[in-house]
Formats: structure tokens, sequence, C-alpha cells
């Protein structure tokens, strides 16, 4: 670390938001709400919204979008992962896949769960990344489903809404995002003729934002415990402090990727060996304002092969003056 690293009071960056609630209340309209989105629609379920939106097969075409998202200019301002439990589905399928395996349970002792959350993990980097490069705003979309909660402190066991994800990657997800938002009707609370207190649905749908026995939610901005399902209610809150694209450093590169640039870094190294080699790269990479570390996997491939015309066109043009010479 460096001193001229720190940095002091608040930062304005794009938002990770979870939305997750019962069926059919309107997860997906309200993030069609957020600002400029496109749609990874996982669950293919967006026909009736006029959206932007990608419907990947399976896991590796996920990737690839993300990829992309991540590769070329484009004008989105949120990205949209509809929906977290759906995607993964399809990263537990590709998981068996690749290990011939009919299920995820034949991993046996919990380990095939492992290579999921970690696949899912991948998942939420290539988001982050999106997040720094793009200036993205993050919605992750998900089923509730309702589960026996265990009270160890109170030494109870009652029912809550919570995410209709395997345990592991249902933690993983709302540790990562800002807010947790649990979309739900209202609940009337009336006292009948018998004296009995009764509970039940309500027409006005809700966001609710705070952590209780009932179920998960969370958030970082100050929400009112339930607010009315609607974005004007959260635009102040998600755009307020951030307008445009800000700079920051990308995600930890996995080691397939500090291996890969430091092919190319040789590959490049090797084809300017006549022009001073390491010390051509370096002069190469300054004139550019980059470096390999920060350069993607593409980006390192395109200067590979400007190093290459360069070196070519230099060594065209020295041939070319002695030819002239003699």
């Amino acid at each position: 670390m460096k001193l001229t690293d720190v940095t002091t009071g608040r930062r304005a960056r794009p938002q990770k938001v979870m939305i997750y609630g019962v069926e059919g209340i309107g997860k997906s309209t309200l993030a069609s709400q957020f600002p400029n989105p496109i749609f990874l629609d996982v669950e293919d379920r967006t026909a009736h919204l006029d959206i932007h939106r990608f419907i990947p097969k399976n896991w590796n075409q996920l990737q690839a979008a993300l990829q992309s998202l991540y590769d070329e200019d484009h004008g989105y301002q949120t990205v949209v992962v509809d929906t977290a439990d759906w995607a993964e589905m399809l990263a537990a399928q590709d998981v068996c896949e690749r290990c011939n395996k009919s299920g995820i349970e034949d991993f046996g002792y919990g380990k095939g769960f492992q290579y999921v959350r970690e696949s899912v993990q991948g998942m939420l980097w290539a988001l982050h990344n999106l997040q720094y490069k793009h200036g993205m705003h993050v919605v992750v979309v998900a089923h509730a489903r309702i589960r026996k909660f265990d009270d160890p402190q109170q030494a109870v066991s009652y029912d809550r809404f919570t995410l209709k994800c395997s345990d592991g990657v249902s933690a993983m997800l709302r540790e990562w995002v800002d807010a947790v938002l649990f979309a739900n009707y209202n609940t009337l609370v009336e006292t009948g003729q018998d004296k009995v207190t009764r509970a039940k649905a309500g027409n006005r749908r809700m966001l609710y934002t705070n952590h209780t026995a009932a179920y998960d939610a969370k958030n970082s901005y100050g929400l009112p415990d339930e607010i009315p399902m609607d974005y004007e209610h959260l635009r102040p809150y998600i755009e307020a402090s951030f307008a445009g694209k800000i700079t920051y450093n990308p995600a930890p590169q996995s080691q397939e990727e500090l291996i890969a640039k430091k092919r190319y870094q040789d590959i490049a190294i090797s084809l300017a060996a006549p022009l001073g080699g390491l010390d051509y790269v370096k002069s190469l990479l300054k004139e550019q304002n980059a470096t390999f570390k920060t350069m993607s996997i593409p980006e390192c491939e395109e200067f590979v092969e400007t190093v290459r015309d360069r070196v070519t066109a230099e060594m065209n043009r020295r041939e070319g003056e002695k030819n002239h010479a003699e």
C-alpha cells in the first residue's frame, strides 16, 4: 500500500442491489426501471417488458455475455441478472457436465456445492468489474422461499422468507450487495367478532429493507423499514451520489489470467528483440499509458499485434534504407 492510495470520506460509486420476493409481484418490472438496463434473462421470463435482453442457454453463454459487456463500449448503465437461483442452476449443470456427474449430490461431502459457489463467485467478480470499468449498477433478481429457521439465540424455530438459492450462494449474495430488498404484499391485521386476530395479505406491493425475524433484508442507504415498490422511492439513494464512470482497481485476477498475461508479455518481448526487447516494450506501454496488469486479455492480445506490426514496419524500413545505400 502507498499512502497516496488511501482515500477519505464517502465514495461515489454505482450500486449493487438484490431484489427478491414472492412470485408475480413485479421484481423484473422494478429492475427494468433502473437506469438504462440490459437484462441477462436467465429465466426467459421478461417477454412482457420493453427492455434490452440476452437469454443465455447455459453457463458458458452467461459468462460470455458478461465478458462482452466488459470488453465492448456500450451505453448500458445497469446490468440485471434475472434470476440468481436460475443462474445457480446453470452453474450446477455446467459443473456436473465438466465433471461427468449426473447430479450435484453425486460429488459427496458437499464438494459439488463448493464448485457451484466458486462458479457463482466468478460471476460476481465479472459483475464487479462491470461496475468499476463501465460504471454500471448491478441488480440481482431472485425468488423467495419459506424455510424453517432455528434461532440459536432464542432457542425457538419459526418460518421465514429467504433467497431461493443454496445456503452458500445465498450467504455470498447477501454479503456482496449493498442492499437486499424483500418484495411482498403488505400485511393487514384484523380482529374478528370472535376476538381472534388474523393476518391477511393486502394489495399494496411493498419493499422491506431491514432484517427481521420474518425475512432477510438490509440496506446501507438509511431507508425506512418499508417503502412502496416503485423505483422513484429508490432513485434518490441509487443515483444521487453517482454520475458517470469512475476510476477504480478491477477485481483480483485469477491465476489463469495472470499466467495468460505473462505469456503475452513474453511474446511481446521476444517479438521486440531486434529493437531492444524489454526496453522497447516498456516504452510502448508508457506511450499507451498501459501495463499488462491493468489490460484485459483481449487488450494484451491486441498489444502483441501492435508490437508485431511496429517491429515488422521498422525492420522493413531499415532493410529499405540498407538496399538504397547499396
